[in-house]
């Protein structure tokens, strides 16, 4: 099941059309390496593939909310093949690359202002990009992206957006309250855990 989950991502991930870009995620573990003075393992410096995720196909222009559903599927089945036995399958480093192509796509594309990527999509599913981007990096244990800290530029710019009573403002005058401000929640919390790989 997990394998098929894997395999189903990487056919759905969207084509790079030949564009890279020298990839810098650091984890929570790497800044805390470098707060305590020991080595890091950031990585940085290799070209990776910018690939993010559409809607269904691969043949549509890919956007952020999207595309952290794709990373996020395929840490899940990475973690869930490694769990399962399974991590020295043979889709294991093209998951492995996938994920690292999913992550340059956000760094190439990084903001937290709208939905970014596809034009069309900027203003829709802002706040479930903005969970979305908290679900992926947490289950990931990314803290920063191209040095920089996706959850503070996304608490500092959800913050603008709420309410004295504590609700988050909707992204179109007939959106309900309920929704942005849970997915606004779950980003300010961390509600996401890291994957467990055992590796």
């Amino acid at each position: 099941m997990w394998r098929a989950a894997a395999v189903h991502c990487l056919e759905v991930q969207c084509d790079d059309f030949h564009r890279e870009l020298r990839l810098q995620i650091a984890s929570y573990r790497d800044l805390a390496s470098s707060a305590a003075g020991g080595k890091t393992t950031r990585a940085g410096g290799k070209l990776v593939p910018t690939r993010g995720f559409a809607y269904i196909t691969p043949d549509r222009p890919a956007y952020g909310s999207m595309t952290t559903a794709g990373i996020t599927g395929l840490v899940l089945a990475r973690a869930g093949m490694v769990g399962a036995g399974l991590g020295k399958a043979d889709v294991m480093p093209k998951v492995d690359a996938a994920i690292q192509a999913g992550f340059a796509w956000l760094a190439a594309e990084f903001h937290v202002r709208s939905n970014p990527g596809y034009i069309d999509r900027a203003d829709d599913n802002w706040y479930y990009y903005l969970y979305g981007l908290e679900r992926t990096c947490e289950l990931a244990g990314i803290a920063q992206v191209q040095g920089r800290d996706w959850y503070y530029e996304g608490a500092l710019q959800l913050m603008a957006n709420q309410a004295r009573n504590g609700t988050f403002a909707t992204e179109r005058p007939s959106g309900l309250a309920i929704d942005t401000t849970c997915f606004a929640v779950l980003f300010l919390k961390k509600a996401t855990l890291p994957a467990s790989t055992g590796d």
